[in-house]
């Protein structure tokens, strides 16, 4: 099979190797999705039940050591560490595979206003209580950009949020803000990691600040909160409404497909497709990661971006599936 590296995609290999897999139970897979990554709907694509699990519970489900259950897959935004990886009883049997399929990412839309951003200036005009240069957190009182910095517009900040519990929403607490903190409190913060999260990242709950649940679409709202709105979006968004105007910079690096796909992008995180490659469970996992890593699913023009998933760059999309694919081949050996 020395001509594997040219196939296009993943859905050919399980035509290519079914024959020389060998046969086995028809066992249930295990398939987890990230509750926050659930919006990706990997059934719809897959056509199989993947069950959505919260982050904290999800490695552990993952590699329990369970008989009847060859077959995993996972959707996850973190890396396993080493010690985890090494931990993980389900991949005793198989090779453990971590393959980065895209990211998640929020960009900050404007309905024409041009202004530079940084985290340190969302945290700013986001959180309840700031740090103020005698040391102490006092409660966030500024009304304006430009009370922020002068060359901000001079306009009143109005800021609409990406839904609770999404994983954008997870991005503007655990990525910017919690830079944007460290940045501007630095040696203030408790060493509690709790207690630095809680006020690195608690909202101010002002009119400054909306969320966008049960609100009309990001660009009627901006339209209607004046040019110097900003609104936080994920990908899904951002394809979903054409009419929305400006993209802003994030520390001076604009939110391209391209820039968020190298990292160069900050404000995003990873997701990866985790999963156990045997030669009695390859059969399987090639039949579900296939249509789940198709160019028409990851592809910019593919489903997943539609539901949020910044896609990787064209060369790393094929690099995925001739990795993945080369897996199946060595199981299948």
């Amino acid at each position: 099979m020395k001509s594997w590296p040219r196939l296009a995609g993943l859905w050919l290999i399980v035509a290519l190797f079914a024959p020389a897999w060998p046969c086995v139970a028809a066992a249930q897979p295990m398939l987890l999705v990230q509750d926050d990554l659930a919006d990706l709907r990997p059934n719809e694509v897959t056509g199989q039940t993947w069950a959505t699990t919260s982050r904290a519970d999800l490695q552990g489900q993952f590699c329990a050591a369970r008989s009847g259950t060859p077959t995993r897959l996972a959707l996850v935004s973190h890396a396993l560490s080493r010690r985890q990886r090494d931990d993980c009883a389900a991949a005793k049997d198989g090779k453990l595979v971590e393959a980065l399929i895209g990211r998640r990412a929020v960009i900050a839309m404007t309905s024409g206003a041009n202004f530079a951003l940084t985290p340190e200036l969302l945290y700013r005009a986001l959180v309840r209580d700031v740090a103020a240069p005698d040391g102490e957190f006092i409660a966030n009182r500024v009304a304006r950009w430009r009370d922020l910095d002068a060359s901000l517009p001079d306009a009143p900040i109005r800021i609409l949020l990406p839904p609770s519990g999404s994983i954008e929403s997870r991005i503007v607490s655990d990525v910017i803000l919690y830079e944007g903190c460290a940045v501007r409190a630095g040696a203030m913060l408790p060493a509690d990691p709790l207690k630095r999260m809680a006020i690195c990242t608690t909202l101010r709950t002002d009119n400054a600040v909306t969320h966008a649940a049960d609100r009309p679409t990001v660009t009627a709202w901006l339209r209607g909160q004046g040019n110097a709105a900003l609104a936080l979006v994920g990908v899904a968004v951002l394809l979903a409404e054409p009419d929305l105007e400006t993209a802003l910079p994030l520390d001076g690096v604009t939110p391209s497909f391209a820039n968020i796909a190298d990292g160069r992008y900050r404000a995003a995180l990873p997701v990866y497709l985790l999963t156990v490659i045997s030669p009695e469970t390859a059969r399987t996992v090639a039949g579900i990661a296939g249509p789940l890593l198709a160019e028409a699913t990851i592809g910019p023009l593919g489903k997943l971006p539609r539901r949020g998933l910044a896609p990787l760059a064209a060369a790393d999309r094929v690099k995925l599936r001739v990795s993945l694919g080369r897996e199946f081949e060595n199981a299948a050996d």
